[in-house]
């Protein structure tokens, strides 16, 4: 996994509802103002950055997990997912 993964993972989930809220509201809040800084050109990258690493970590995980999925001869559907996923948290 990336730093920026593991760095996300390590947070609370109550702080990362909050920068999820932050992030949402960043964009729509800038388009008030006639020009954009640096500082927010960089936050909003950073933020894109970070979705670009939680979404490609996601991609691997599916993608892994798929693979095991077809040399278990288990069935690729959303049931099927959750009903193992519920089993693995529970091991």
């Amino acid at each position: 996994m990336s730093a920026a993964h593991d760095w996300w993972m390590g947070l609370s989930q109550q702080e990362r509802d909050h920068l999820n809220d932050i992030a949402q509201q960043t964009p729509l809040g800038l388009l008030v103002y006639p020009y954009w800084d640096a500082k927010a050109a960089a936050e909003i990258l950073a933020w894109l950055q970070l979705e670009n690493d939680i979404l490609q970590a996601h991609g691997d995980w599916l993608s892994r997990t798929k693979a095991r999925f077809e040399r278990n001869g288990w069935p690729w559907t959303t049931g099927e997912l959750m009903r193992r996923a519920h089993l693995w948290e529970h091991e």
